[in-house]
């Protein structure tokens, strides 16, 4: 199963990749949401091979995921490999840089199944695709709208 989105941003590409690449903050807004997050090691600059433990609760379970930066090409593309209940994802990133400091960013979710568990929460997962759909691409906005406003203000 796919999600993918583009937006352009109002920032140069430099200032998306740095955001777009900012664990800490990332980490951050998971622990907020009652994430345990465990880092793999202490970069100032994301690498492949970097990783991440995280643990959480969803629908009453405890569950733990492996996170892994499987390939990185600062400052245009990354992804993210990682593993949860059975489901297998993906997470690339591409920026491409666009006239008058704007910035073109392409991502895309794929999720496909390492378990029958996993199988059964993609099908689950797929009755609600259009839905799943526009929040994905809402939060992207968001996220691209935010970042456009802060390269604005200084």
């Amino acid at each position: 199963m796919k999600f993918s989105t583009r937006e352009e941003i109002d920032a140069p590409v430099q200032d998306v990749w740095k955001a777009v690449t900012d664990t800490a903050t990332f980490e951050e807004r998971a622990r907020g949401k009652g994430v345990q997050v465990t880092a793999g090691q202490e970069a100032d600059a994301l690498k492949p091979g970097d990783s991440w433990s995280a643990e959480f609760d969803f629908h009453g379970m405890s569950r733990k995921m492996e996170v892994n930066v499987t390939n990185l090409k600062a400052p245009v593309a990354y992804d993210i490999a990682s593993r949860v209940s059975g489901v297998n994802s993906l997470l690339s990133v591409q920026l491409e840089a666009l006239p008058k400091d704007r910035t073109r960013m392409a991502l895309a979710l794929d999720l496909t199944p390492a378990s029958v568990p996993g199988r059964v929460l993609i099908q689950t997962l797929k009755l609600a695709k259009a839905t799943l759909d526009k929040r994905f691409r809402r939060a992207i906005r968001r996220f691209a709208k935010d970042l456009g406003r802060k390269d604005h203000a200084g």
